[in-house]
């Protein structure tokens, strides 16, 4: 897959808003972060699912950034594994 068929997924995935967790309390993020989560959260949950092929540098870095042991995780990166550790995995 190359990137411009990436971008038309990408902006598939962020066609629909994506619902915030509602045990995920909002005061853990800032007004801006939970915009990013809201616009772009099914995209990010997409690339960390798998769903999304890790063709670019850009992808596989926020793939890793999944793991708890990432170093080095871009801002957009740290918001998500925040956001993605408060939510309860039911």
């Amino acid at each position: 897959m190359n990137s411009p068929d990436i971008e038309m997924l990408r902006q598939q995935y962020c066609a629909t808003p994506h619902e915030f967790d509602a045990f995920v309390p909002k005061d853990k993020f800032s007004a801006k972060e939970i915009q990013l989560i809201t616009q772009y959260g099914n995209w990010f949950d997409a690339i960390w699912r798998g769903d999304v092929p890790l063709v670019t540098d850009k992808l596989r870095h926020f793939y890793a950034a999944r793991s708890r042991n990432c170093v080095g995780r871009t801002g957009v990166e740290e918001v998500w594994f925040r956001y993605d550790s408060l939510r309860i995995p039911f």
